[in-house]
């Protein structure tokens, strides 16, 4: 275990973890909502420091992220912990005897052995493996790798702050735009994500969003339509990622339309240029007719991403 980072100390050796928003005061021997940050005589420990249960090579798109470095291999990163999803002790504890060390200097090398463009943190919340992360994100940065985070937006504000000095693309999952619904879906506060989504965007980060539908949730057309009103007060132009949304083509079409969203997918589709309307990126071929931004087949239309 890893003493870890953003604690603030009480009496009776109870402590404040300020990692996230849960912002959990741990008793002796107590631990937070994640169940891996472990109170040990007034101190916090990490019990998945450089502990992870996913290493693999896959395409950047699995993020998912479609205008980040289309086409390049990216090498993933897991372990284990949610601030959001609440799992019990046990749960934790056994899912923690099947993980495998790695350091953030074996990581980074099996990244540029891979023929990678960038290491990617995902699952469970990989904020949660906030120690371990930082370490790789750093070795990575300095070997020229990319750092990408796929995460639920719920880490506190200044522990994101220094973590963002690492990161070059950032996937969001965001599953409402209603405060209500987004409770009722991940316990979360929608005003704390919303917080971390614009800090990305300030400081100049790439960023995508993606929303999971749940039957009779947050799948309506007035729950969409909050999604659509919110991603373009941002920036019209973030992708915005939509799964189990299949017979709902037609709705998203409208809003695309209306809200004149440029980036929306509802699964592993092709970007079209906005000028020519011609596939400039296919992803079942694997294709990309992109250079600077700019579509090369009309050499026009500009595609938003980093390529």
């Amino acid at each position: 275990m890893k003493e870890g980072l953003y604690t603030k100390k009480l009496k009776a050796e109870r402590v404040i973890c300020s990692l996230c928003y849960q912002q959990c005061i741990l008793s002796p021997d107590g631990r937070g909502f994640c169940n891996v940050r472990e109170n040990k005589k007034g101190k916090i420990y990490t019990k998945n420091y450089q502990k992870f249960r996913e290493e693999k090579i896959d395409k950047i798109e699995i993020v998912p992220l479609f205008h980040f470095l289309p086409g390049t291999k990216t090498f993933i990163l897991g372990s284990v912990g949610n601030n959001l999803v609440s799992s019990t002790e046990i749960e934790v504890d056994n899912a923690l005897k099947e993980l495998k060390k790695i350091t953030a200097d074996q990581a980074v090398k099996r990244a540029i052995k891979g023929d990678c463009s960038s290491i990617t943190y995902l699952t469970d919340e990989p904020t949660m493996f906030y120690e371990s992360m930082i370490e790789v994100a750093k070795n990575a940065k300095s070997n020229k790798l990319k750092n990408i985070l796929r995460t639920n937006g719920y880490l506190h504000e200044k522990s994101f702050s220094e973590l963002i000095k690492y990161l070059h693309a950032i996937s969001f999952e965001l599953d409402s735009a209603d405060k209500e619904t987004l409770m009722q879906l991940t316990n979360g506060k929608l005003s704390h994500i919303e917080k971390s989504i614009k800090m990305a965007v300030e400081k100049g980060i790439w960023v995508e969003i993606t929303t999971i539908l749940k039957e009779d949730v947050n799948d309506s057309e007035g729950e969409l339509r909050k999604l659509a009103e919110y991603i373009t007060s941002i920036d019209k132009n973030i992708p915005w990622h939509v799964e189990n949304a299949h017979d709902k083509k037609e709705i998203f079409n409208q809003l695309k339309e209306e809200y004149e969203l440029t980036n929306v997918y509802l699964g592993l589709e092709d970007t079209l240029c906005p000028k020519c309307g011609k596939v400039v990126i296919s992803r079942k071929d694997n294709i990309i007719n992109v250079k600077k931004n700019v579509c090369d087949l009309c050499k026009k239309g500009r595609v938003q991403g980093t390529f």
